[in-house]
């Protein structure tokens, strides 16, 4: 699709391209991603999690119980989970994943919150293309089917099983909202996906510099519902249980290879040698992330200037959150169709292509290159921090030099001008005459 809008895209030669493409591209990796909806045979992935908060539930138990009695007991299996000891998700988390406790057999209850919440995804895709005008036509399934059955982060997402795919469309919708000059739903939506993990609260950083109180009161209200509700349904011990005993568990993967946010880049490069300073840097750059959007918020004078603010704190929350994963980038719908649409050709069109195409990799692309496959492969989560600052520099970061690039983008490049307004802008206030009796 042409940023421009315009029709001259969809050539004949390029849908024949784009044709071609998603049909190998569906030959090649299609049953790939179909089998990834529903885990292996005893195969225990990250919704594993959920399942058994559920389960604990059902059952009239705690709904934090170490991992490895709670799978003894609802699979009869003894394994191992000594990296992963706790349910590391808030009670919000919890309280989505109820209805999918209910399934007694782990794989069909993965499989199910696959099939619930794919179709979320696309919708947040829909909605982000909808609010910017983008042209989209019939032939544009083709590079939809094309590049989503090879995007690694969605895979990923698919096969873990996580919320992320929960998590897109209560930010799409909490963005349309809030540039239609609908603030009480602006809040609902994002206050329901801090709710269910905390780091989009990231996003209330835009709200407080915009001065869009109304959404931000709102957002802060629904988040604490949604634990005074999950307080109700699970008890005080759960939130004892999640602070105590979850959150300090939870630490050790700071410092893994997979961890694309900041923190994980100065724990990785520093931690070993300099731990202090690891921690001051990685601080100092969730404070730069912080500035950075709370100045596009506070200058934001349009919808355009709004726009802009909301998608860097969008993808700024994966920079200052301190763990981020490859398929939180399934969470990026806005800040990069904002980027596809605005961004000038030039310099910083060309910047953006290759920088959004490293988004789409395998996440283990760059282990492999930097320290071959086996090393790559004996290093899963770097509970021990066995690589140097080379590594780390050379290999081990390159996701997250792609979102700083990508966040530079938003914070500082300029963009055009938007051809697309709001769909249902808010009724303009009539304006007295000031020569006129009031």
């Amino acid at each position: 699709m042409n940023p421009d809008g315009t029709e001259s895209y969809w050539s004949r030669p390029r849908i024949a391209f784009w044709a071609a493409a998603a049909a190998v591209v569906a030959a090649g990796y299609g049953s790939q991603f179909v089998g990834v909806f529903r885990p292996p045979s005893g195969a225990y992935l990250d919704y594993v999690q959920e399942w058994l908060s559920a389960q604990n539930f059902w059952a009239g138990q705690p709904v934090y119980r170490p991992q490895a009695d709670a799978i003894l007991d609802h699979t009869g299996r003894a394994i191992d989970m000594t990296a992963l000891p706790w349910n590391g998700h808030p009670p919000g988390a919890v309280l989505a994943a109820l209805p999918f406790g209910l399934f007694a057999d782990y794989r069909d209850a993965h499989l199910a919150w696959n099939l619930a919440t794919f179709p979320l995804f696309v919708l947040a895709v829909w909605i982000v293309l909808r609010e910017l005008r983008a042209p989209v036509r019939a032939w544009s399934l083709l590079p939809a089917v094309a590049l989503t059955l090879v995007c690694f982060p969605v895979l990923v997402q698919l096969g873990q099983g996580q919320l992320n795919f929960l998590l897109a469309p209560l930010l799409a919708l909490g963005w349309a909202a809030d540039r239609r000059g609908w603030p009480v739903r602006a809040g609902v939506y994002l206050g329901l996906a801090a709710g269910l993990k905390l780091f989009p609260a990231f996003i209330f950083v835009y709200l407080l510099f915009a001065g869009r109180w109304r959404a931000l009161a709102v957002g802060v209200m629904v988040l604490i519902a949604v634990n005074v509700a999950a307080w109700a349904a699970f008890g005080t011990d759960a939130f004892v249980t999640y602070v105590r005993d979850v959150l300090p568990s939870l630490q050790v993967f700071r410092g893994s290879w997979r961890n694309v946010s900041a923190t994980g880049f100065w724990t990785r490069a520093l931690g070993p040698t300099a731990p202090g300073l690891a921690q001051g840097l990685a601080a100092a750059s969730v404070l730069a992330v912080t500035v950075a959007v709370g100045w596009r918020a506070w200058s934001a004078r349009t919808v355009e200037d709004r726009d802009r603010a909301f998608a860097a704190a969008n993808l700024g929350m994966l920079l200052a959150s301190p763990v981020a994963w490859t398929h939180y980038f399934v969470l990026l719908a806005v800040p990069l169709g904002l980027l596809w649409m605005r961004l000038s050709a030039g310099w910083t069109r060309a910047v953006f292509l290759p920088t959004a195409a490293v988004l789409w990799l395998p996440e283990n692309v760059f282990a492999v290159l930097a320290l071959g496959r086996d090393r790559a492969a004996e290093i899963v989560n770097l509970h021990d921090l066995p690589v140097g600052p080379g590594a780390n520099l050379l290999g081990l970061s390159a996701f997250t030099y792609s979102l700083a690039a990508l966040f530079g983008l938003l914070a500082f490049a300029p963009l055009a001008p938007g051809q697309e307004a709001p769909l249902n802008p808010p009724a303009p206030v009539p304006i007295i005459p000031t020569d006129q009796p009031s």
